[in-house]
């Protein structure tokens, strides 16, 4: 995947999440450890339609995830490869 400059992105690893988000147009995530930081549901409502957060689930069984304060927090990884994919195509599957 390429910016709008055609500048390569490459979508690996987690010290490249914040670069991810920004492509993505995604708000800054606070929740979850600094290295694999995550959103709640709530949040994830916010930027995904509701045809996309029901598929969202459907992806996300049996995925890890943290627990903050009482909240599942989604780690910021999993939301931009699901919105690679059902956005951009890009394959969100490692097996």
């Amino acid at each position: 995947m390429r910016t709008k400059r055609g500048k390569k992105i490459n979508f690996s690893g987690p010290q490249l999440i914040k670069q991810r988000i920004k492509h993505y147009g995604l708000p800054k995530p606070v929740h979850g450890p600094e290295d694999y930081p995550g959103y709640t549901h709530e949040e994830i409502k916010e930027f995904m339609s509701a045809p996309e957060y029901l598929r969202f689930c459907e992806w996300m069984e049996g995925q890890t995830c943290a627990i903050e304060m009482g909240h599942i927090v989604v780690y910021a990884e999993d939301v931009t490869r699901f919105i690679a994919m059902i956005r951009n195509g890009v394959n969100a599957y490692f097996d």
